[in-house]
């Protein structure tokens, strides 16, 4: 029931939570009419959005529960978790326009802290007082509720003029909706391409399979998780430098956020590369080391996803959302071809092997398409460093992997510290530069 919600509430947004950062960067700080135009008409529809969805599902609940599941107690937890929709599809759209301001902290605040924190609690509450299904079910739609307080309360200080009477609005749906539906498109069409391998071999291959599979690719995923985190963080700086035409600063910046998510993402890459079955063995048992050639694919094309930066962001962010949205449904269909053949003739590695074609195809075009309509370009020469770091650190994890260190989590515990240590410490002796100096100095600042 709760992934529905999710799912279903991610749908709710109709990539309003882009269109919000996209827009709202326009007219913010300056034009208080259109940062209440645009924050005001977002929400609004991502809520009256959630309620119709949540309508629909709250009344298809018997239907889903009976037919789908046949399990007719889910009924209720369906219906439950449909009143809490046009939260978390208002939730995540306000949480995106905190952004505008720059501020990650208070969608932080609100996402991934007050929701989470809140739902863990109600639920050992409402456990204890003996409520079972039901009181999870009201632990995740109290915890939704709240947090879309917090964040409401978090625009208010942020956005005064939003809830002020004195400032005028203009009707600005048409244009919202004209971006925000082909990125929601596009969006649904790269979660397919992230999931239908997994779909696809619940369906030619065995449940074993299907299991080792997904346990690889999850571990593969934690290099997209890296890449998120650093375009949530530059998203509102990609729109605010195109809406004002620096287009060298927007330059520097996908260098500059490029290279330092490829930074954070090597070390743990040459372990992948060096010692996958390690990796397999330790987390998931021996049974699941055969998995180790699916995580070394999957590995690498997640690599190629980090190592062609936050392209998705940029053609989003500087209105080229048409150019997204028709890469994404090419690499959609050229996913499915090849995971169509591939897996019935070897099995999980050719689904890796299909999903690794087409996710690199998406992000090699993109980079392309980023560099045809903003003649902008991640690499430099100070990527020479980072080579020379990988390879010294390559080295390292090879001598690691050879030492007979028992038993396998305490030899994967080696392989990662030597990589964590090896690469920065190269880099260090290889000497910052005035841009890696200041990132390091800002972010250590902010420790503090």
């Amino acid at each position: 029931g709760w992934g529905i919600c999710r799912l279903t509430g991610v749908l709710a947004t109709l990539g309003l939570d882009h269109g919000v950062i996209r827009y709202g960067s326009r007219y913010w700080p300056a034009d208080q009419v259109g940062v209440k135009s645009i924050v005001s008409q977002s929400v609004g529809l991502a809520i009256v959005a959630g309620l119709m969805i949540g309508g629909g599902i709250y009344l298809a609940a018997p239907w889903f529960a009976e037919r789908v599941f046949r399990q007719p107690l889910l009924t209720e937890v369906f219906r439950g978790f449909a009143l809490a929709l046009a939260c978390v599809a208002g939730l995540k759209v306000m949480a995106a326009a905190t952004t505008v301001s720059q501020r990650m902290q208070y969608a932080i605040y609100a996402t991934e802290i007050v929701q989470p924190a809140l739902n863990l609690l109600l639920i050992v509450l409402f456990s204890v007082a003996g409520f079972g299904l039901l009181g999870a079910v009201g632990a995740g739609v109290c915890s939704q509720a709240v947090a879309f307080l917090v964040a409401l309360y978090f625009l208010y200080r942020l956005f005064p003029a939003v809830f002020s009477r004195q400032t005028s609005s203009r009707f600005l749906v048409g244009e919202i909706l004209t971006f925000s539906l082909p990125t929601q498109l596009a969006g649904m069409c790269l979660l397919g391409l992230l999931w239908l391998d997994r779909l696809l071999i619940g369906y030619f291959l065995t449940p074993a399979d299907a299991g080792v599979y997904h346990a690889a690719a999850h571990v593969a995923m934690l290099f997209a998780v890296v890449l998120d985190a650093f375009s949530a963080v530059f998203t509102p700086m990609i729109a605010q430098c195109f809406h004002q035409g620096h287009l060298q600063r927007l330059n520097e910046l996908f260098k500059v956020s490029t290279k330092w998510g490829l930074y954070c993402c090597l070390p743990f890459f040459v372990v992948v590369l060096v010692a996958p079955r390690e990796i397999m063995s330790a987390l998931f048992g021996r049974s699941y080391e055969h998995g180790a050639t699916v995580l070394t694919i999957l590995g690498i094309a997640q690599l190629i996803n980090v190592g062609t930066g936050a392209t998705s962001r940029m053609l989003l962010m500087t209105g080229h959302q048409q150019r997204w949205l028709f890469l994404t449904v090419m690499t959609l269909l050229v996913n499915i071809v090849l995971s169509w053949f591939l897996i019935p003739a070897l099995g999980v590695v050719g689904a890796a092997l299909g999903a690794a074609g087409a996710i690199g195809l998406l992000f090699v075009a993109s980079l392309y398409e980023v560099k045809q309509t903003l003649g902008v370009w991640p690499y430099d020469g100070r990527y020479g460093k980072g080579l020379v770091a990988t390879g010294v650190t390559v080295a390292v994890v090879i001598g690691v992997a050879w030492a007979p260190i028992a038993p396998v989590s305490l030899h994967l515990v080696c392989l990662v510290g030597a990589a964590l240590g090896a690469f920065p410490l190269t880099l260090v002796l290889l000497g910052l530069d005035a841009e890696e100096r200041t990132v390091l100095s800002a972010f250590f600042t902010e420790r503090e």
